[in-house]
């Protein structure tokens, strides 16, 4: 279920130069994992961050988002506290953006996330970039282990349900509370 159909997602990459548009939201962006919740009926509604690109139309806002940072931005941005689904691909600092965001000084506790991990370290160890965010060269080192973003959202409270081996690699993480609520289990 929903509580407010809101939504905040980061990692566009976008680097053309051409204004941001329907198409360009359509099509270049097509791996967002939100755009479909924005064509829904009712639609969803949400915010994006890009450390790179702005746009009003599409409520994009342009934020180098980091672990210190993150619930400031979410705050400035009047994401809700509760809000439904977040949404992380920046082939770099995944691990330090959830913790920032799920730390116990944050008020954020989304209900579901959705974060991108790096498949090419065992799925066991505890390995992430460090906290400083770098573009992704095309190599095989980016971002965190399945395992360190599953240890870091075990400590804030979430399960991971699913883990998406391709063509994307995404884990999702259900706030504990939530999954229980959602299964019918008290």
């Amino acid at each position: 279920g929903t509580t407010n159909r809101f939504f905040v997602e980061f990692g566009f990459g976008y680097t053309g130069s051409a204004p941001v548009t329907e198409d360009v939201m359509d099509h270049h962006f097509s791996g967002l994992n939100t755009r479909f919740l924005t064509k829904q009926t009712p639609p969803w509604r949400g915010v994006y961050f890009d450390a790179l690109i702005q746009s009003d139309e599409f409520n994009i806002r342009r934020a180098v988002l980091t672990e210190s940072n993150i619930a400031s931005h979410f705050a400035a941005a009047g994401v809700p506290h509760v809000v439904d689904y977040v949404s992380m691909d920046v082939d770099s600092i995944e691990l330090w953006l959830l913790k920032g965001l799920l730390a116990s000084h944050s008020p954020f506790r989304p209900r579901v996330i959705s974060v991108e991990y790096n498949p090419n370290w065992s799925p066991d160890m505890l390995i992430s970039f460090g906290p400083k965010w770098r573009a992704w060269n095309g190599t095989k080192v980016y971002g965190a282990s399945a395992a360190a973003l599953a240890h870091i959202a075990r400590k804030a409270g979430y399960s991971c349900v699913h883990i998406m081996r391709k063509p994307k690699h995404d884990m999702y993480f259900v706030r504990k509370d939530v999954r229980i609520a959602a299964c019918g289990h008290g």
